[in-house]
């Protein structure tokens, strides 16, 4: 057991930070730091702008981790006719970003934010640095392989949802870029960007 001091490596400012909380924002320069068995380090991470339209102040910034894969669907066998089979190969045809909540939250909020997200992914415009002095970041409990293996199930969380009855799913995942942390803007809401 290695005991660290919760500190920012950028600016030394103590880190609020709870269990089993792994990323976290220096709450003075805003940098994000990943807490890990190997200390405290620097994470690269991309501020998502909120979206155009009436201006809502940011309340926080909730962590996605973004991956890029190509599902490869092979055998889909339901009791439906074929438009759902041919909206599942139009879908899967192309490589899609997946966002995994890295947040604590339901299993089943988990699943339903992710398949949105699939189908209709948020604009990224990109900030770059945190905006100064803007609100905190939430902190992220999930780890970046953990996200990883989600993706098989948000696959078939959406065809399991598709109105033909799916009796049986073959496919593979292949990450082809990620992880990316990326964060994105809610408000007293929730997430800004619609899903």
């Amino acid at each position: 057991m290695k005991l660290l001091p919760l500190a920012c490596p950028q600016c030394h400012t103590a880190l609020l930070a709870n269990n089993p909380d792994i990323v976290v924002s220096c709450p003075n320069c805003q940098a994000i730091i990943q807490i890990d068995e190997e200390g405290l380090t620097r994470l690269p991470a991309s501020f998502i702008a909120p979206p155009a339209g009436p201006e809502t102040p940011v309340q926080s910034w909730l962590p996605f981790w973004m991956f890029e894969a190509k599902v490869n669907l092979g055998e889909r066998k339901s009791q439906g006719g074929r438009s759902q089979e041919n909206e599942a190969r139009a879908l899967w045809g192309q490589q899609r970003r997946f966002f995994i909540p890295a947040w604590e939250l339901p299993m089943a909020q988990l699943r339903q934010i992710s398949s949105d997200f699939v189908q209709t992914p948020p604009r990224m415009a990109r900030l770059g640095a945190a905006p100064a002095g803007g609100p905190p970041m939430t902190p992220a409990s999930t780890s970046a392989a953990d996200a990883a293996k989600m993706i098989e199930f948000i696959v078939l969380d959406i065809e399991a949802r598709r109105s033909d009855y799916l009796r049986h799913l073959h496919y593979d995942v292949q990450i082809k870029d990620g992880p990316h942390l990326v964060l994105l803007p809610a408000d007293g809401r929730g997430l800004m960007h619609r899903h």
